[in-house]
């Protein structure tokens, strides 16, 4: 029985992970960065091949121990946010310490692969604004002014990770891909619903009463954690960069969309530029959503449906699927 490591295992993408590892028949290891997540996890998906580790990306405590005798590793745990934090380090620092950790730790315990989750925020943030669609040679530049803190941390994160690599040599050569979800949406496996989904959630409560000019990507959660499982051992992802995105669409065609599933609080309204740059001067949720008012953006999922066979669950579904979820769990 083959042994893979989860971290962040108790997040909305990690679980999912998990739980399609475990139903595979592999031993997983997760990790979480406290006790307080263990009767969550267990309670979501407890099965007696999954045991339960406290790490933090900021620490080295139980890491080590956590990937020895592994033969992969997802590192899916990464700090994740809808606003702008007070210092970008708050994203940045843990997102690129506990990446590397897991590296370096990986290449010393001699992992088959590891599989790192990124973000579309790591391809198609920077001076390349007049692009519209983008695959995965692209990247965001992390020195525009402009660049939000996620972006970067993801940006970073990588960066550090594949040249960290492309200088291992001999014995201690390590595997790594990266995997690039747009907005992850879809049911979740436990009372954490993710950060993606409150879109759904605002939309369907009453605090979104119109929708902003933003285009932005989607992918179905359990597509998120199929391809990372795919990519851990398929042939010709070592080193690839996986776009994860089903289909763009505007905020308000994603509205029309729950309204004709029966979710008629979906806003009719769509909310000019001018003033949500107004609200966003006292609302952090909204800040970083700023520079990407207008801009439209696809993607090339080609090497993703090539190498790791992917057949995309429809976005439309995965949105309804999510506000259904929602629905039976009393949150809207």
């Amino acid at each position: 029985m083959e042994k893979v490591l989860v971290s962040g295992v108790s997040g909305f993408i990690g679980m999912h992970c998990a739980k399609q590892l475990l139903d595979k028949g592999y031993q997983v290891v997760g990790t979480t960065r406290s006790s307080s997540k263990h009767d969550e996890v267990m309670g979501a998906i407890g099965h007696e091949n999954l045991s339960l580790v406290n790490a933090d990306l900021l620490s080295d405590e139980n890491w080590d121990s956590a990937i020895e005798g592994c033969d992969y590793v997802l590192h899916v745990a990464s700090p994740v946010m809808m606003g702008e934090p007070d210092h970008e380090d708050v994203l940045v620092k843990p997102a690129k310490e506990g990446t590397m950790r897991v590296v370096q730790l990986a290449a010393k315990h001699k992992v088959k692969r590891v599989v790192i989750t990124s973000s579309v925020a790591a391809v198609s943030y920077g001076p390349h604004h007049h692009k519209d669609h983008f695959d995965d040679t692209d990247w965001s530049d992390i020195n525009d002014p402009g660049i939000p803190s996620y972006n970067k941390s993801k940006t970073v994160a990588e960066k550090a990770a594949r040249e960290y690599v492309a200088g291992l040599s001999g014995e201690d050569k390590l595997e790594i891909c990266t995997m690039h979800p747009a907005l992850v949406v879809g049911p979740s496996l436990s009372s954490d619903i993710g950060e993606s989904n409150t879109v759904v959630k605002r939309m369907l409560d009453g605090s979104t009463p119109g929708t902003p000019k933003l285009h932005m990507g989607f992918v179905d959660v359990r597509d998120v954690a199929a391809m990372h499982v795919a990519a851990m051992t398929a042939e010709g992802a070592a080193g690839q960069r996986f776009i994860l995105s089903e289909s763009s669409l505007w905020l308000a065609e994603m509205a029309t969309i729950l309204r004709n599933a029966g979710f008629n609080k979906a806003p009719k309204r769509n909310i000019p530029n001018f003033v949500l740059k107004i609200i966003a001067l006292r609302d952090k949720d909204l800040a970083g959503t700023i520079p990407l008012l207008g801009r439209v953006g696809t993607y090339d999922i080609s090497k993703t449906k090539d190498i790791l066979g992917w057949q995309p669950t429809k976005a439309a579904d995965a949105i309804v699927d999510t506000a259904e979820h929602l629905k039976a769990k009393g949150l809207i």
